[in-house]
């Protein structure tokens, strides 16, 4: 399959859904390097997410395809930008947990095509993400008296 850049709404979403969480991590950790990811702190961090994750898409898009590679980059800039403002916006509520998660799987195939991807804080941040909205979806999905187990149930 051919690499992509995907709306700025997905990417968007995906962050406003996670920072709504109940009972989301409150740092990310990337584990190639073995240290806490810091951000920057010129924007909020949800802002943050977001950029760095756009830029993990456009990095692969580039790696996939160098010949359509910018020269001003303009447009990936206004991209970003997008996804900034829409980070801002209400979420979509409408959206399930299965749904973020394919959008996460999405994501994640979309910028996987630069060396080394999978050893970047994007990727990890991803993943973090990820694994946050199937904890809450196995929450939510069974009932009180019969939550899943951590382990091999006995």
């Amino acid at each position: 399959m051919s690499c992509f850049i995907v709306e700025p709404q997905h990417i968007a979403e995906l962050v406003k859904h996670f920072q709504d969480l109940p009972h989301k991590p409150t740092w990310f950790y990337n584990n190639s390097e073995k240290e806490e990811i810091k951000f920057r702190g010129k924007l909020k961090q949800d802002e943050e997410i977001s950029v760095i994750l756009g830029c993990a898409n456009l990095k692969s898009y580039n790696a996939r395809y160098p010949q359509y590679k910018l020269e001003d980059a303009t447009e990936d800039k206004n991209w970003l930008e997008e996804i900034i403002e829409l980070t801002r916006t209400p979420k979509n509520y409408n959206l399930s947990y299965a749904e973020l998660i394919n959008m996460c799987r999405c994501l994640n195939y979309q910028s996987c095509d630069y060396k080394f991807y999978e050893h970047t804080n994007a990727s990890y941040i991803l993943d973090t993400i990820k694994d946050a909205f199937v904890s809450q979806w196995a929450s939510q999905e069974t009932e009180e008296d019969n939550k899943i187990s951590w382990s091999y149930p006995n």
